[in-house]
């Protein structure tokens, strides 16, 4: 009996951490191809051929290329929120603790770099509520439907 209590403690914890990764890839995918808020002269210009490579690659799901291409076009462009915004979404999708707090740090910048930009908070809210933090999350997810409240 306790054998099979602790297979099935097992199975959801895998189960949950599949769902976890699942929710985090999914919402980093619908992010991948998301204009940055603001309209400036340099964000009118196409993508630097790092985000159009990251976003290749994070649709084939090869997200560690993807993180590689995305660092790359923060590196270039450190005033672009998008970038940062994209990359902070690669690493959540690696689901690591330490890619996930580097990915806080990341979609911290893109909103500290575009404030009005709602994405950043959803991915923040994806990420909190990843780590089971749950009052975090909703905040981040209130600030997003309040700077674009069609957005969910």
């Amino acid at each position: 009996m306790n054998t099979q209590i602790a297979r099935l403690g097992a199975k959801m914890s895998k189960q949950t951490k599949q769902a976890k990764s699942l929710s985090t890839l999914l919402a980093a995918l619908i992010l991948v191809a998301a204009p940055a808020g603001k309209v400036l002269a340099d964000d009118e210009k196409a993508d630097n051929e790092h985000i159009k490579k990251g976003d290749a690659l994070f649709a084939k799901m090869k997200v560690k290329e993807a993180v590689s291409e995305f660092r790359e076009a923060t590196r270039l462009e450190p005033e672009s929120a998008k970038a940062h915004m994209k990359l902070g979404s690669a690493l959540a999708a690696l689901m690591t603790p330490d890619d996930d707090e580097t990915a806080i740090l990341e979609e911290k910048q893109a909103i500290k770099l575009d404030p009005k930009w709602f994405l950043p908070h959803t991915v923040l809210g994806q990420i909190y509520a990843n780590q089971d933090k749950m009052k975090i999350a909703c905040d981040e997810f209130r600030t997003a439907t309040s700077l674009k409240p069609d957005s969910y």
